[in-house]
């Protein structure tokens, strides 16, 4: 057996079997019986009356419990100047090409495929979850780490052109892995209140493009947890102040094969990416917190992120924060949206902390595309040459769903 699917099949030999996490609820069917009436204990004639086919209602197939859905997103940068020479500077791009196929055999099961067609690793989720109770569902397969503040909260109601930058630098590439999770349903459990995930991942990045290193022992695999606290939701499910708590451990070997190109393009599948000493053996740990606050069209979010990665002879701990808040008018369906951010590369100094400010317009001309017009600022960091302080671009998208 592949070693990427060990840690799976031990865990499924043990009676567990995957949920998705954002799996959307079966179609439902209506009680098509007819009832009637008796009165006086005198039979009406019902004994030699059949249904008729043609009223009743065919109950559902395949094409009822399988969804497909899908989004693509083009920016274009006419405006920029990199923040360093050596960055690539599109003026155009294809940013997301993403197909969703959801299928409920069942009530009680999913299965959930997801490809990004932008990517030339096509193959993002691949999941089955078991979804019978609210507290208590399982997933298993590939699917996003649970992580972070867009997890369980309002989040995508901020409409930014993408996630804070630093979450990619202390997570992984593409913020996704093998394993399997337990976790509450997708509304969470008494009343919406609460959310959890725990999740045990092989830890060396998604298939096809997962590269393990060293020994496959079960303290080198990658366990993430995440638990969401939203008191509003027992009062208005309109209302949401949520406070969120995360937490990822990994171990892992070296990375040490005597090219530096190729080492690296391993490490970001691994927890810590380039940031930790990715050519030691490690044990990695990240620690989030975020709150987040919804009323109306108004939302806004504060996160942090603390990365300590321990390597034999090196540690590395870096630092991740930011503040966002938009407001959106319903009758323009329109949204201003913006974001700080404060990113350390090393927690010790303060040299090279950089700060980057955006903030635009979303403009939604029907439920099924975006327009977005966004500028970017960045200062800093102070030790870094003046060349390579202070990049900004415009960015502009549009996004169309399925």
């Amino acid at each position: 057996m592949s070693p990427l699917l060990r840690p799976v099949a031990a865990l499924v030999a043990i009676g567990l079997t995957v949920p998705v996490a954002h799996a959307e609820d079966a179609d439902s069917t209506a009680d098509a019986a007819e009832t009637t009436e008796e009165g006086d204990g005198v039979a009406l004639g019902l004994e030699d009356r059949k249904p008729d086919p043609a009223a009743m209602p065919s109950p559902p197939g395949w094409t009822d419990k399988v969804k497909v859905k899908g989004f693509g997103t083009v920016w274009a940068t006419p405006v920029q100047k990199a923040a360093s020479p050596s960055a690539s500077q599109e003026t155009f791009r294809l940013r997301f090409a993403r197909i969703r196929i959801a299928a409920d055999p069942t009530p009680d099961f999913n299965l959930n495929l997801v490809l990004g067609l932008e990517n030339a690793d096509v193959l993002f989720d691949l999941q089955a979850t078991w979804k019978r109770y609210p507290a208590l569902s399982v997933s298993v397969g590939q699917f996003r780490i649970p992580f972070g503040a867009a997890i369980g909260t309002n989040a995508p109601k901020l409409t930014m052109m993408d996630r804070p930058g630093y979450l990619g630098k202390v997570t992984k590439r593409t913020f996704r892995d093998l394993g399997v999770m337990v976790h509450s349903g997708a509304s969470g459990f008494a009343e919406g209140v609460f959310q959890y995930n725990l999740a045990a991942f092989n830890g060396s990045g998604r298939i096809p493009v997962a590269q393990p290193t060293g020994s496959l022992e079960l303290e080198e695999y990658l366990l993430v947890g995440r638990a969401v606290l939203d008191p509003a939701k027992a009062v208005a499910k309109e209302v949401s102040t949520a406070v969120g708590l995360s937490y990822a451990y990994s171990r892992d070997g070296a990375i040490d094969s005597g090219n530096p190109d190729s080492d690296s393009a391993t490490a970001v599948y691994h927890l810590g990416t380039t940031l930790a000493p990715f050519a030691e053996d490690r044990t990695t740990q990240l620690f989030g917190a975020d709150i987040s606050v919804g009323v109306g069209g108004l939302s806004a979010q504060l996160e942090t992120v603390l990365l300590d990665s321990q390597g034999t002879s090196t540690e590395a701990r870096v630092w991740g924060n930011s503040a966002q808040v938009a407001y959106r008018h319903d009758p323009w369906r329109t949204q201003l949206a913006s974001r700080l951010d404060l990113f350390e590369p090393d927690f010790a100094t303060e040299e090279d902390q950089t700060y980057t400010l955006s903030g635009g317009v979303n403009h939604f001309p029907s439920k099924k595309t975006l327009v977005s017009l966004f500028w970017t600022q960045q200062i800093g960091p102070q030790a870094a040459p003046v060349e390579e302080t202070g990049g900004y671009q415009l960015d502009g998208r549009f996004q169309l769903a399925f």
